[in-house]
């Protein structure tokens, strides 16, 4: 999961413009799975390797209990028989102290299958080695006589200061710098070639970033005014304006770690889509080729951002996204409430900070 166990955690699915429980947080994006079988030995492995070595920091009276080393894979098949059949799942990590980059190459793995679709619910969009990953897999199949096309679906944040230069790479490379119009007049810059190629990679790869956002309405107060004339017993007469509704928007703040391949394969956990998570931090994810599982996220969050059950036909809902973007903005601009959550990602402005 990619939850943090903090109260300015906490939302539900509603993602409601105001509520108490929230405690005046913002609306709040997360996932998490529980996970069930023998793939808990390497989740316990993990964990006592881990422990043990901070053994010098803890202090050297809080060893990991003999019972517990002893643990055996087995001991988990029979509990998650349970909860009916299984799927292939395998724990994958950010471990630079044993050079274990498993997360980057499961990521780099599906994106190089990739051939309908792919989904990224992801806290960053900020790491253009898996952008050139998606190019360089379809310049691959396009050479070999490839003719579908790609559908990129993504939803993130806005960033709020560092991370704005390696956001505005990442879109660059996967041909929507416009989305930051501030920074592409500033480093939109590339050279004939580079334009060029990127032209070509992107021929058939349609991408589509966005944000979540909740709505709500709000009233103005009734106002009594003097009208200037008189009522009929002498007394200045008074109108009233009436209460007015008016529609608010709160940013939902996305910290979900999901990638979604083809209804086919996921990884889920804390990385995130930048060079810390996938180079430097201690991360850990689940990835799973296990095309029941991929559909049920894709069908419950879909429904989720848009509203409406997604079908099969990714050019379709391609448009739908399409359409639903537009309709929230020219809504936005009115004042309107929104039709669903999802929103185009636009950042206009010109910080520069690269820091991840």
């Amino acid at each position: 999961m990619g939850h943090n166990m903090l109260r300015d955690y906490w939302d539900t699915d509603d993602h409601v413009y105001d509520s108490d429980l929230r405690l005046g947080f913002l609306p709040w994006q997360d996932l998490s799975s529980r996970v069930y079988g023998p793939v808990l030995w390497d989740l316990n492995e993990n964990f006592c390797t881990a422990w043990t070595k901070a053994q010098p920091w803890i202090g050297s009276d809080q060893p990991i209990g003999s019972a517990r080393l002893a643990i055996k894979p087995t001991v988990f098949a029979a509990p998650a028989a349970k909860h009916g059949t299984g799927h292939v799942a395998q724990i994958t990590r950010t471990q630079p102290q044993e050079n274990d980059r498993s997360i980057l190459e499961s990521y780099k793995l599906a994106l190089a299958n990739a051939r309908n679709y792919v989904y990224f619910e992801n806290q960053y969009f900020r790491n253009t080695e898996l952008a050139m990953q998606l190019r360089s897999m379809r310049r691959k199949l396009k050479t070999g006589g490839w003719k579908k096309d790609l559908y990129v679906f993504v939803v993130t944040n806005v960033p709020d200061g560092s991370g704005k230069l390696s956001t505005f790479d990442m879109l660059k490379t996967l041909g929507k710098a416009e989305l930051m119009p501030t920074l592409e007049k500033k480093h939109g810059d590339e050279s004939p070639e580079e334009r060029a190629l990127r032209k070509t990679d992107l021929d058939g790869m349609n991408v589509v970033v966005c944000t979540l956002c909740a709505s709500g309405y709000r009233s103005t107060e009734a106002q009594a005014y003097q009208t200037g004339g008189t009522g009929p017993m002498g007394f200045p007469a008074y109108a009233m304006v009436p209460a007015q509704a008016y529609a608010v928007y709160k940013n939902i703040y996305v910290h979900a770690k999901l990638l979604l391949v083809d209804d086919v394969f996921f990884t889920l956990g804390s990385a995130n889509v930048n060079v810390r998570s996938m180079e430097v931090d201690s991360e850990l994810n689940i990835a799973m080729p296990a095309p029941e599982v991929t559909r049920q996220w894709r069908e419950h969050l879909w429904k989720l951002h848009t509203g409406a059950a997604p079908g099969e036909n990714m050019s379709l809902e391609f448009k739908n996204w399409g359409k639903l973007v537009a309709m929230n903005s020219s809504s936005k601009s009115k004042g309107e409430q929104l039709s669903a959550p999802l929103i185009e990602f636009f950042d206009g402005e010109s910080a520069m900070m690269r820091l991840d």
